[in-house]
């Protein structure tokens, strides 16, 4: 038995080519690394850039990837004795943990005054922080008690417990009030 027997041995993992038509070719002489990287070992794989494959679990599961780059290093000998056979080098990430690009939002203004674009969270808690103000302003204690309590409230929105939570919301809030 030569080494590459003895390497394609253990090569035990099982791939599914898959196209527009639904699965084109299994493969069962491969083998996935930690690191996002699968080893097919064919001399014909059709597949490229992009191409979705599908791994195969035991139990029936299946786990789908994304292609990201292919790579093919030719048999390698050694005195006439096949060491390693060809194979290709998949870059594969699983599709369940390719992040989702955030949608652009597109804002149409015509003719408008008093336009209010953001987050409607942000806008409601610097809304309630404003009221606040205006409420302690027009309230009838003393202009003395009105301070001391403008004056905790900026406190509160300077600690930093509020500001983690708020972001530098608390911060703008602050300058407004």
């Amino acid at each position: 038995m030569v080494l590459a027997d003895l390497y394609l041995e253990h090569c035990e993992d099982v791939i599914q080519i898959l196209g527009d038509s639904g699965i084109e070719e299994t493969i069962k002489t491969c083998r996935f690394e930690s690191n996002n990287v699968v080893e097919v070992y064919s001399d014909t794989l059709d597949v490229e850039e992009g191409s979705k494959i599908q791994r195969i679990l035991p139990g029936g599961k299946t786990m789908l990837y994304t292609v990201l780059e292919v790579d093919f290093r030719s048999a390698t000998k050694h005195e006439g004795s096949l060491l390693f056979p060809a194979h290709y080098i998949l870059s594969v990430r699983k599709d369940s943990s390719l992040k989702k690009g955030r949608q652009a939002s597109t804002i149409n203004i015509k003719n408008c005054h008093a336009v209010q674009v953001g987050d409607d969270n942000i806008q409601q808690i610097m809304a309630s922080f404003s009221n606040l103000e205006q409420q302690i302003d027009s309230s009838y204690a003393a202009p003395q008690e009105k301070q001391e309590a403008k004056n905790l409230l900026y406190q509160f929105l300077e600690h930093p417990l509020v500001t983690s939570i708020l972001g530098g919301v608390s911060g703008g809030i602050a300058g407004l009030l």
